[in-house]
């Protein structure tokens, strides 16, 4: 398993793809990769977290390589959660406000991944 937040999510995706059987899954936030390489044929499971306030990986960014994922990939929308709130850094320069707060945007991640991670458990 292998999760990244927005430049980490590009070399999460770079590892799965050179590493093709080694990961169970994989798991993507707050970012617009993978951009320079192909996981659409890939059949590990995938998770992909996106939010609607991002200013870093923005919808039109974030959709724009979706057909670089598998199909059976799962899209999660963070709605009113933005770029930093993924982590805990403080704001960024150029993202855009969230409409709720880190804690609520947090919770709804670790909701996220530790759902996804039983589904995978439980294969």
């Amino acid at each position: 398993m292998l999760a990244g937040h927005s430049q980490g999510g590009k070399m999460a995706a770079q590892f799965a793809h050179e590493n093709k059987n080694v990961l169970a899954g994989l798991i993507l936030m707050g970012t617009s990769h993978p951009r320079d390489i192909d996981l659409s044929s890939f059949t590990l499971s995938v998770v992909k977290l996106y939010a609607n306030n991002d200013g870093l990986a923005s919808l039109p960014e974030v959709f724009e390589n979706k057909g670089r994922l598998p199909s059976h990939a799962q899209w999660v929308e963070i709605k009113g959660g933005n770029h930093a709130q993924f982590g805990y850094y403080g704001s960024q320069l150029g993202d855009d406000n969230a409409t709720i707060t880190r804690e609520v945007q947090q919770s709804l991640v670790n909701q996220t991944v530790i759902g996804f991670l039983k589904a995978i458990e439980n294969q």
